[in-house]
């Protein structure tokens, strides 16, 4: 999968209630792509920052996929944490446990409105 795959096809609607299995999938894809390791080396506690798989660089363009899946900007104060990019798992809980708790959040919201 090219690294256009992996940025299209997603609507806001979609990134909201992406299932975050489906998201680690995606950011092993990348990182695969980006650092030549093998799909197949990559688990979901692979040190990506002490493992020299993610620059500073890296995690900036990392940032930026992250935005298109979860449908929001990161802010800086999550992109300076660098605990969030320490591997898949910590990425996938900083972020896409987010992105479905702000879901719910708002399928809520809509019920207790249409009462």
């Amino acid at each position: 999968m090219d690294l256009e795959k992996l940025r299209t096809g997603v609507s806001n609607q979609e990134a909201m209630t992406m299932d975050p299995n489906i998201s680690k999938e995606k950011i092993r894809e990348w990182v695969s792509l980006q650092s030549g390791v093998s799909i197949k080396d990559l688990n979901d506690d692979t040190p990506l920052l002490d493992g020299d798989l993610l620059d500073s660089f890296g995690q900036m363009s990392l940032s930026l996929l992250i935005e298109e899946l979860i449908g929001r900007e990161i802010s800086v104060q999550e992109i300076s944490r660098l605990e969030n990019f320490k591997s898949i798992r910590s990425i996938a809980l900083a972020f896409f446990r987010t992105a479905l708790t702000i879901d719910s959040t708002i399928a809520a919201q809509s019920k207790s409105e249409d009462i």
